[in-house]
């Protein structure tokens, strides 16, 4: 896939998170300064139609890191990805497939298991993002064949961290607990894959 491309809703869903998080002239600064101009003020739409390159939702994060800084642009990021699910939610609520009251009577290791297949379905048929869920014997790894985040992208270290805070968000709202999650091999390093571990149990 030459120029893959993501819906509408994804990059929406990025920019009301930013807003979220940074604040309306936040957001501004960084698309003029990812000379993205055009989107000041004039979001896509809500639909799932793919008209956003990949490219561009990268050019986007990359801007944020650039704004912060790398190690206060981490944490700024993963705040976007926790609000990113909470939007998907709220704004494509089918895309996960399951409601609360039946995952709140699994044990813990199917809560996390239900809600991390539902994402990665969610990736896969929606964002064009092909994802799956691998379970070891005391961790989930999460696996996308393709990242919007690091699409084009050189870096030294892990740089998908709104997809770490979108995981966190999802295990927040499934399970009720945080847990640790990180992001062991990346594209934007030459990797095949965007990969992360989860472990099974809880930081709280």
């Amino acid at each position: 896939m030459n120029n893959p491309m993501l819906p509408n809703a994804a990059l929406r869903v990025l920019f009301l998170s930013m807003e979220e998080v940074m604040g309306q002239h936040g957001v501004n600064a960084v698309l003029n300064a990812a000379r993205l101009a055009h989107f000041v003020n004039n979001y896509p739409p809500a639909d799932l139609e793919p008209c956003v390159l990949f490219e561009e939702y990268a050019t986007v994060v990359k801007a944020v890191e650039d704004f912060y800084g790398p190690r206060a642009a981490r944490a700024q990021l993963i705040r976007v990805g926790r609000a990113t699910f909470q939007y998907a939610l709220k704004e494509h609520p089918a895309t996960l497939g399951l409601a609360g009251v039946a995952l709140k009577v699994m044990p813990l290791h199917m809560q996390m298991k239900a809600v991390l297949g539902n994402v990665a379905a969610g990736m896969t048929k929606d964002l064009h993002e092909p994802a799956y869920v691998e379970e070891q014997a005391d961790s989930f790894v999460y696996v996308k064949d393709m990242c919007g985040a690091c699409q084009g992208r050189k870096a030294e270290r892990p740089v998908c961290f709104t997809t770490v805070g979108a995981i966190l968000g999802s295990l927040k709202w499934a399970t009720g607990k945080n847990f640790d999650v990180t992001e062991t091999v990346c594209r934007a390093m030459g990797g095949a894959t965007c990969t992360f571990h989860i472990l099974k149990t809880p930081l709280d």
